[in-house]
């Protein structure tokens, strides 16, 4: 299975759809008319730098041609499945939290993010194929669940502090347990209450109206 310490995203998916794992279709390229055949096939696409650690973001044709330029090095564009956006902490590939959210993309950009737990066992027995991609250490795995798996990456350092402080605490107790060799709570027994946090827009729009509370303040 990769190593997802030695691969690009790109590479790494690639690998993935070697082994069996379904992808997403994508496409490295600086080419904007490449970017526009895939996005017109494909319709819904996301994309992010060809190197280093940076979350899928929507691509729409304006961005085409400021990130597709000759002069600029490639992004991966990949297709959207359609279902829940889930990202998994895995332990020598047992999930330690699994959670799902609603992204403020999909509704009012004011709405604040809702971060939930989910059972991995409610995801069929395919899960435990998806969860074997990141089977030594502490890995993250983010997939998509429409009827079947779509993963879109494993990373080999995970972020955990965008989870709310609760999830953060229980995802750390799981860690330390299964580091110990001791077997932790099974994750989706007693499964923690939704949360809700700032979107990236919510946090803006946060920052503006306090900047204006201060100038209105004379600070």
């Amino acid at each position: 299975m990769p190593c997802a310490a030695c691969c690009s995203p790109a590479c790494l998916l690639a690998s993935l759809s070697r082994a069996g794992i379904r992808v997403p279709d994508f496409v490295l390229t600086n080419d904007c008319e490449a970017a526009r055949v895939f996005t017109d096939r494909h319709g819904g696409t996301v994309w992010r730098p060809a190197a280093g650690r940076s979350p899928w973001r929507r691509f729409t044709p304006f961005q085409a041609g400021e990130l597709c330029r000759a002069d600029s090095p490639p992004v991966l564009l990949a297709s959207v499945a359609e279902g829940p956006l889930l990202r998994a902490w895995v332990f020598n590939g047992s999930p330690l939290l699994c959670v799902s959210w609603l992204s403020p993309d999909a509704g009012s950009p004011e709405r604040l993010e809702v971060v939930r737990e989910e059972n991995p066992a409610a995801f069929e027995e395919t899960a435990g194929k998806v969860f074997r991609t990141a089977e030594t250490g502490f890995r993250e795995v983010e997939a998509v669940w429409s009827g079947e798996w779509h993963v879109y990456g494993v990373a080999h350092d995970p972020e955990r502090g965008w989870l709310p402080d609760a999830f953060q605490e229980v995802l750390t107790e799981r860690l330390a347990w299964a580091l110990a060799g001791l077997d932790p709570e099974e994750p989706g027994q007693g499964l923690l209450p939704s949360m809700e946090r700032p979107g990236p827009a919510a946090k803006r729009l946060l920052r503006i109206l306090r900047d204006l509370e201060r100038r209105e303040r004379g600070e």
